[in-house]
């Protein structure tokens, strides 16, 4: 990614995502605050529940959530679009910024992996060119030399036309 305002952009989303996750942080932390400085009795009872859930917990193995991605087709659409706009291949992870930039979040333990996965997945749509990135594969490429029209009449999946 060479382009300053998509570097700006990418930046500034990571920076609005820490913002929120210290927002969070803080309200909890008031909350947390003000109910421990407030003047109330507990029940008795009240710390042995409270004992018995988070024992109850630690013996629970731990639960992974699956990150919430964008619908593939929006994925792969969004991402030929931004290749036909630059002209060019682009690696997963210029990619990968460039949708953030835009909105569409691909996340995950390894977001840029996951991209790859998207895409490597979409046979239909989109080729990797070996040595150039990720391109359309309707689109011929003539730096690479990928024809897009003579890869399609041999029906084959390599990434070189």
């Amino acid at each position: 990614m060479n382009n300053p305002v998509e570097i700006a952009r990418a930046r500034l989303v990571a920076i609005e995502q820490e913002a929120e996750k210290l927002r969070l942080f803080l309200r909890s932390w008031e909350e947390v605050a003000d109910y421990l400085n407030s003047d109330h009795d507990a029940p008795a009872t009240a710390t042995e529940s409270v004992d018995e859930a988070v024992g109850e917990r630690l013996d629970a193995p731990e639960t992974r959530t699956r990150a919430v991605n964008p619908p593939t087709r929006v994925v792969v659409e969004e991402a030929i679009r931004v290749l036909n706009e630059r002209g060019h291949p682009m690696t997963r992870r210029a990619l990968h910024e460039a949708l953030w930039a835009r909105g569409v979040e691909v996340r995950g333990r390894d977001p840029v992996k996951t991209l790859g996965t998207i895409l490597w997945r979409a046979t239909n749509d989109v080729v990797q060119l070996d040595g150039y990135g990720y391109w359309p594969k309707k689109a011929p490429y003539a730096r690479a030399g990928y024809l897009a029209d003579l890869a399609d009449l041999l029906g084959s999946t390599n990434t070189q036309g």
